[in-house]
């Protein structure tokens, strides 16, 4: 099977590093899939690539959030923006597929200091990649009114 998923990746002598990349994560993919004994859905290469990238969260290839993770993501960041929301919920699902760390669901109680200041560097570290997307986002929108708006005037 692996041979005949190898076999649809068109064949290009100057791969660039961006392709061999997506190549490489491909093979990994195919061969992890292979051992559970299972292949995800569109087993095109380009998408069982995109799949084990970990910026997927921006892309079409994303998984949806559990309940579980909105739920969490509200009440973690109170009065957030709805685009905040969404992208957060995107960023939790994929990092929690990627064994990645995210913030603790519960409430870490005061006297476990250790446990809360890692819970509060992913908190901080994940806000900063979701309030950058949605700052980039808006800027695209700016920009595409403004182009909009001068070619009506």
């Amino acid at each position: 099977m692996s041979e005949e998923l190898y076999e649809q990746i068109p064949e290009d002598s100057e791969n660039s590093e961006e392709e061999d990349e997506l190549q490489a994560a491909w093979e990994v993919q195919v061969e992890r899939e292979q051992w559970y004994g299972r292949l995800p859905e569109g087993n095109e290469p380009w998408k069982v690539a995109a799949r084990v990238n970990p910026d997927r969260w921006k892309t079409v290839f994303r998984s949806e959030a559990t309940g579980e993770i909105v739920d969490a993501v509200v009440a973690l960041w109170p009065e957030r923006t709805a685009t905040f929301y969404l992208y957060m919920e995107l960023l939790w699902q994929s990092r929690v597929e990627d064994d990645k760390p995210v913030p603790a669901m519960e409430p870490v109680a005061r006297t476990q200091l250790r446990a809360r200041r890692a819970n509060a560097a992913v908190m901080g570290e994940m806000t900063q990649l979701v309030d950058a997307e949605e700052h980039r986002r808006d800027e695209e929108t700016d920009a595409a009114v403004a182009r909009h708006r001068s070619r009506m005037s």
